[in-house]
This record gives structure tokens, C-alpha cells and sequence, in this order.
């Protein structure tokens, strides 16, 4: 699973990624908002090896049972600090409590503040 702010963050990371998951042989799906929910949740429902997401969009579909977090192994927070700052960090740590303890964690941030100092401290 992999964390980031905005849409278009999502759809970066996806494109450096997807060469990588055809290569592997891995599913690979973006889900953002302003984009098709439905599409999103079909996709999902298909399975997915690796899940590039905007917290606001993956909320949505853990709220409407199209994703569950419960088998994730590796999580990655790209531009923590962003996500606080838009006001993520309630939905982020709704999700990273969903997530399966003991698997891996990764956080990367610009700056480190109090609310970054929080999830690194809670996960």
C-alpha cells in the first residue's frame, strides 16, 4: 500500500511503478478521487498486489467494504508531511490501524513535525 497526497502524486508513482508490475507479474491499482468510484472498486474487488492510493479515495472504499487492509504487508506514507498539512492524518491513521501489525513501514517527509513525530511514535 502506498499512501500519497494527490491524484496526480498517485498517478507518478503508478507510472514508475507499472513497468515493475508487469515485469512481476503484479496487479497494480490507482485509486484516487475524481476518478470513477466504481471502477475503483471493481478493480479492487479483482485483487491487487500493490495499491497506489489517496487517503480521502481509499477511505471510501474501506467505508463501502471494496477494500480491506487486513492483509498488507508493506505500507509506504509519501510526502507525510503533505498529507498533514491537507489534513490527512485522521483518515491516514484510520487506514494504518486497518493494516495488520509487524509488517513493514515507511515514511517519507520533507519536514518532521509534531504530526509526523505522531505516526512515527503510533506505527
Amino acid at each position: 500500500l502506498v499512501l500519497v497526497p494527490t491524484r496526480e502524486l498517485a498517478q507518478q508513482v503508478s507510472d514508475v511503478l507499472d513497468p515493475y508490475a508487469l515485469a512481476l507479474g503484479l496487479r497494480l491499482a490507482t485509486v484516487v478521487g475524481g476518478l470513477s468510484i466504481g471502477r475503483q472498486a471493481t478493480l479492487l474487488r479483482a485483487g491487487a498486489d500493490v495499491v497506489v492510493a489517496t487517503p480521502g479515495r481509499l477511505t471510501d472504499l474501506v467505508a463501502r467494504r471494496d477494500c480491506r487492509l487486513d492483509q498488507v504487508r508493506i505500507t509506504v506514507l509519501d510526502e507525510a508531511d503533505q498529507m498533514c498539512d491537507m489534513g490527512f492524518l485522521p483518515q491516514v491513521s484510520e487506514l494504518l490501524d486497518q493494516v495488520r501489525p509487524g509488517g513493514q513501514r515507511m515514511l517519507f517527509s520533507a519536514t518532521l513535525d509534531r504530526n509526523i513525530d505522531h505516526l512515527v511514535g503510533r506505527y
